[in-house]
């Protein structure tokens, strides 16, 4: 089986709803991650989530921040393997943790975006995930 590592980004502004899908033929391991997420000045509190999906997109992982965010702000999210959940930012930043060695099936999507839609077509989230592609 051969692996490599593979950089996926979605930066598309006005928009706070990213999805990647791993090809036939491959499983990803999600290594580490970074979301930025700028929120508009529309009041809420934006909760974001990062959920595995299968063929049928039926949710069989997810996890959410340990917080959530307000309106007008930037906050970084770092998505991390083994590491605790934190229910606060520091400086701007909150930890989201990821399962060691989860390996996620070809035809499985992963999908980061705010699950309260608070102004979904209007803020601005950025995601970056390095992940391990196998070919199985």
């Amino acid at each position: 089986m051969a692996s490599s590592l593979l950089k996926l980004s979605d930066v598309t502004a006005n928009d706070s709803n990213k999805t990647f899908t791993v090809p036939a033929g491959y499983t990803y391991e999600i290594l580490y991650g970074q979301v930025d997420y700028t929120s508009t000045a529309t009041v809420g509190n934006r909760q974001i989530l990062l959920e595995i999906l299968d063929t049928d997109s039926n949710v069989i992982w997810d996890v959410h921040a340990g917080t959530v965010q307000a309106a007008s702000l930037n906050r970084h999210y770092s998505i991390l393997q083994g590491v605790f959940r934190e229910t606060a930012f520091v400086d701007g930043d909150i930890q989201l943790t990821i399962p060691r060695k989860g390996k996620i099936l070809p035809g499985y999507t992963i999908k980061v975006y705010d699950s309260a839609e608070v102004d979904a077509t209007a803020d601005d989230m950025n995601v970056h995930l390095v992940v391990e592609k196998v070919k199985i």
